[in-house]
């Protein structure tokens, strides 16, 4: 697999062009010590702790630091694919470690896979065997059955008999007042 650089088609030159406008314009939003669009716009919601400014100095050291890098990688870019392609061939053939990390996106898929889809399936796995097996459905059944019991001991208190029913609310209000009057 050896892919060569060559002109994008308008499938995916369109939608990089507009990344690159917004990009472009999102740099511009927030200049530093020029104009703030985005502070000002967010001022109103946002309660700030005490802002730590930059210096000029530091702002035109980093600014002038990744200015002087993005030409250095364009220079060694341009160098490698424009200017010698037969030189990009020969780099590749000594590095051949270096290039298939390059090919494998430094193997984030991978890593992703095992992480967060494989995680996921195991995550899945224990809440549906064990968390809704006996947490969710055990918790239910549980309750239907006290439910049952209870109902089964209501039924051997239900007489018919009035004098039982008047017995059980008398005992009822003495305990509720035996209640208030230790709790006083």
């Amino acid at each position: 697999y050896d892919p060569v650089p060559h002109p994008s088609r308008w499938i995916m030159a369109v939608p990089v062009s507009i990344l690159a406008l917004l990009a472009f314009v999102g740099g511009w939003i927030q200049v530093p010590d020029g104009w703030a669009l985005v502070d000002d716009w967010l001022t109103p919601v946002l309660v700030e702790p005490e802002k730590t400014e930059a210096s000029i100095a530091a702002t035109v050291l980093s600014s002038v630091a990744s200015l002087t890098l993005v030409v250095i990688a364009i220079g060694v870019a341009y160098w490698l694919f424009a200017k010698g392609p037969a030189r990009r061939r020969q780099y590749a053939d000594r590095l051949p470690r270096t290039r298939e990390v390059l090919q494998e996106g430094y193997y984030f898929d991978p890593v992703y896979t095992s992480v967060f889809v494989e995680g996921g399936h195991k995550v899945a796995d224990v809440l549906t065997k064990d968390v809704e097996r006996y947490g969710i459905r055990g918790s239910m059944l549980a309750a239907g059955r006290a439910a049952l019991d209870a109902g089964r001991g209501l039924r051997a208190a239900q007489t018919g008999l009035v004098r039982t029913y008047v017995f059980t609310m008398i005992a009822g209000l003495a305990i509720v007042g035996v209640i208030f009057v230790l709790a006083t």
